[in-house]
């Protein structure tokens, strides 16, 4: 019986310090000022995430970071892990559970701009970016 809750308090312990020594999941809302509903889909190894945001409207989706295609009309912006780089941790925040999260808005032209945590709708003046960013479409396809 005191082999059981002594495995139970120790695997507690090894949980405890494994969530706080590592990033769990991070996620990314992005803010649509694209002056259209967009499509959003997030290709990565093993599936994918997809959701549909409206002009003005925001959605929270995974933050993989291999391939992303946002449609608006009939064009596709399409963004890959070389396009979207590193935010860096002043573009983060994070919960008791280490998830990361990430705030962006598209923009018209299909750039991807990092907001600042906090961020509760579309800025209409841009922040300073780190890096790399605004991350612009590594390819851009009219259909």
């Amino acid at each position: 019986m005191s082999f059981v809750k002594t495995t139970g308090v120790g695997g507690l312990i090894v949980f405890l310090v494994a969530s706080a020594s590592c990033t769990r999941c991070v996620d990314l809302r992005i803010f649509n000022a694209s002056g259209g509903e967009i499509t959003v889909v997030n290709i990565y190894p093993g599936g994918e995430d997809k959701g549909t945001i409206g002009n003005g409207q925001s959605m929270v989706l995974p933050f993989r970071m291999f391939e992303w295609n946002v449609t608006r009309g009939n064009v596709t912006w399409s963004y890959s892990y070389s396009s979207m780089g590193d935010p860096g941790k002043e573009y983060m925040s994070d919960n008791w559970f280490q998830c990361r999260h990430v705030l962006a808005q598209i923009e018209p032209d299909g750039t991807l701009w990092l907001l600042p945590p906090g961020t509760t709708s579309a800025v209409e003046t841009m922040p300073p970016q780190p890096p790399g960013y605004p991350a612009k479409p590594d390819r851009v396809q009219v259909h």
